[in-house]
């Protein structure tokens, strides 16, 4: 029980951090690659509104690069250059940047003939391509005389195509260096995301059982408190049957001592199933785990209700694959088909047919129990594994049904890494499977 709480605690732990690392890792990514992106599709919208050029006369280098500290004279004159730079505003900052990105970028331009064929190439831009090169390139963007994308990205290079008075031109910007960074930058987050998973299963390791401490001592509480009252009950019960049994030696049986009987036989069965149900959930030891034949369990449980099934009509048609071999405890395994194949007997419509299959499935098997039944739905049932849910309250108590067994079987399932669904597929049949890790 502790185990799985906190099992839970750091799995609950670890997937809303994931969720939050994931948010945050990916905005700055997408922020960061779709700035890469901006800065190359604003540098080739220039340079193709300019065909193929940087228009020097909009974008000016200075005419004087270099600075001489003024003579004694000079001292109160500034210049006007320096007087722009100290009152610069933020824009034309902005400005200076994209001007200094744009006469730092590195790239090449194809120009195309209106039926696509390369008729100009110019790499005065890059030293890294030649013109072999840039007509490769063109190729890839250019395939069988029609334009595969206006753009995209290849190797290192963005490329964006565009219209010119006479065709088309591809401008092809060298990103190298920006994918370098972003690429870093995407491995870094991957270090640290699993450096951090690691941290964060450390630190929700040691807090767990701190964390699930008060839930675990309230569940053993009531465990204990279950088997303590269970116990207490078997006093009294024992007590009254006694008397019971003496009042029919005396006088004989009568309808009342049956029925005495009867009720005695029912609480002692469901205290069994109480404490049976409290120690089978805090089984998780598989130390004493025995293999055991499936088939042979089935056949067991078949032959203890051959009885039953004649007393009501019923046929019991069996369809098994060859024998397949559990680990498990055998007992607490044949309970829960006695469970199961008892629960279908007692509700299945009088001379019908119960069946039971197994079938592997991969590393699971599973084991199906289908009988007819009436006041059904087209729906799940899972809802009757739950502790004295009752899904007819009136026909549980013409069975002497409590809605504890099927919870027994659920916990035996899950004590056999398996689980227990059921369903009615057409409202006139019920459907129990049982899957169980091979």
């Amino acid at each position: 029980m502790e185990r799985k709480l906190r099992r839970k605690f750091i799995g609950f732990s670890l997937t809303a951090y994931l969720i939050v690392f994931i948010l945050i890792a990916s905005s700055i990514l997408i922020t960061n690659y779709m700035k890469v992106n901006e800065r190359a599709e604003n540098i080739a919208k220039i340079i193709i509104e300019n065909d193929g050029v940087i228009p020097k006369a909009q974008y000016p280098r200075r005419d004087t690069n270099i600075w001489k500290a003024p003579e004694e004279s000079d001292k109160s004159q500034v210049s006007e250059d320096a007087a722009a730079e100290l009152n610069a505003s933020p824009e034309d900052i902005n400005k200076r940047i994209e001007k200094e990105a744009l006469f730092a970028a590195r790239f090449f331009t194809v120009k195309l003939s209106e039926e696509l064929q390369v008729k100009e190439i110019n790499i005065g831009n890059t030293a890294a391509i030649n013109i072999d090169d840039a007509k490769g390139y063109a190729d890839k963007v250019v395939k069988d005389g029609k334009l595969l994308k206006k753009e995209g990205i290849t190797d290192n290079y963005k490329y964006f195509v565009g219209d010119t008075s006479n065709g088309k031109i591809i401008v092809f910007i060298d990103c190298g260096k920006e994918l370098q960074d972003f690429y870093f930058l995407v491995r870094t987050a991957g270090i640290v995301g699993i450096i951090s998973v690691l941290g964060v299963l450390s630190v929700a390791g040691v807090l767990s059982k701190r964390a699930v401490a008060p839930i675990v001592k309230a569940y053993d509480k009531q465990k204990q408190f279950i088997i303590d009252i269970s116990h207490e009950l078997k006093t009294p019960l024992s007590i009254i049957s006694a008397n019971n049994d003496i009042t029919v030696m005396e006088k004989g049986e009568t309808g009342w001592t049956k029925s005495t009987s009867n009720q005695i036989a029912r609480l002692n069965n469901l205290i069994d199933m109480l404490i049976t149900l409290a120690k089978l959930e805090e089984k998780e030891d598989d130390k004493n785990k025995v293999e055991f034949s499936l088939n042979r369990q089935i056949d067991d449980v078949v032959t203890g209700f051959k009885s039953m099934l004649t007393n009501r009509g019923l046929k019991i048609e069996k369809y098994l694959n060859e024998d397949i071999v559990l680990a498990g405890n055998p007992y607490d395994f044949k309970k829960m088909l006695e469970i199961v194949v008892e629960n279908a007997t007692k509700y299945s419509i009088e001379n019908s047919t119960v069946s039971i299959s197994v079938k592997g499935e991969g590393d699971e098997v599973l084991i199906g129990i289908r009988n007819l039944a009436e006041g059904l739905e087209k729906k799940d049932y899972n809802d009757i594994f739950e502790r004295f849910y009752r899904l007819e309250s009136s026909r549980n108590s013409e069975t002497g049904g409590y809605g504890i067994g099927l919870a027994v079987a659920k916990a035996i399932a899950e004590n056999h890494r398996g689980n227990i669904t059921a369903k009615s597929p057409d409202g006139k049949q019920m459907v129990i499977e049982i899957k169980i890790k091979a």
